[in-house]
């Protein structure tokens, strides 16, 4: 379990994806914050490493696919300008 705190962002995932497996299966995940924490790696750090980050922009939601066979082979993550939430924050 990780959880985020008051004003917790966060600012970049890596994700590891191993070759060995058809259509480079995701087999490890981690999430780093705006204060400077990691989350523990869920997972395996095996294979290829894919860390995504936009500067200026946080992730907002991501959403997947799971094969039986493959366990998840599909992952897709939402970011959004940081910005842009602060003002909607401020509207709402």
């Amino acid at each position: 379990v990780f959880m985020l705190g008051s004003q917790e962002e966060i600012i970049k995932i890596n994700v590891y994806e191993d070759p060995a497996r058809e259509n480079f299966s995701i087999v490890g995940i981690q999430f780093f914050t705006n204060h400077h924490r990691k989350s523990p790696l869920f997972g395996l750090s095996e294979g290829i490493l894919r860390a995504e980050s936009f500067e200026t922009y946080v992730f907002a939601s991501g959403q997947g696919r799971q094969d039986p066979n493959r366990g998840i082979d599909l992952l897709q993550f939402i970011w959004i300008k940081q910005d842009t939430e602060q003002k909607q924050i401020r509207a709402g």
